[in-house]
């Protein structure tokens, strides 16, 4: 999943600066700066960290930061999603959650809402990343 979710994603990315507030979001990311309110300290300083890779420039690493983030959140809500499923099956029989829970994260990752955050410099993709992670810790993964 994680690598299907972030070929798309990297094939259809930004490759430099997009409309709205991405463009405020990687600047502030390449010179620690504070965007608009609420500031997204964490966002800015994991952004930042991305900035210091030695591929491409400031506004391809942090869109990467976006299409990384999906990628990793469909693929541990992917394991998440095939354990939930596989408890209902029986234990020769796990096998079988495989393709309804690919075929549904499919569908998810080419959803417009989560491709449009996942292909440009926003906060969303990698808040989902971080919810997913949580929320794997709570469930007990």
């Amino acid at each position: 999943m994680f690598i299907l979710s972030l070929a798309l994603y990297v094939a259809t990315m930004c490759r430099t600066v997009f409309w709205w507030d991405t463009g405020e979001l990687a600047a502030n990311a390449g010179i620690l700066g504070i965007p608009h309110r609420p500031g997204f300290p964490l966002y800015v300083i994991v952004a930042h960290l991305m900035t210091l890779t030695p591929f491409g420039d400031v506004f391809y690493r942090v869109n990467f930061l976006s299409a990384a983030s999906a990628a990793v959140a469909l693929a541990f809500l992917a394991y998440l999603w095939y354990e939930l499923a596989a408890q209902q099956l029986r234990p020769r029989r796990r096998w079988e959650a495989i393709a309804p829970v690919t075929m549904s994260l499919l569908a998810m990752a080419g959803t417009y809402t989560l491709w449009m955050q996942a292909v440009r410099a926003e906060v969303y993709a990698p808040n989902l990343m971080l919810v997913t992670l949580l929320f794997g810790c709570v469930w007990g993964a």
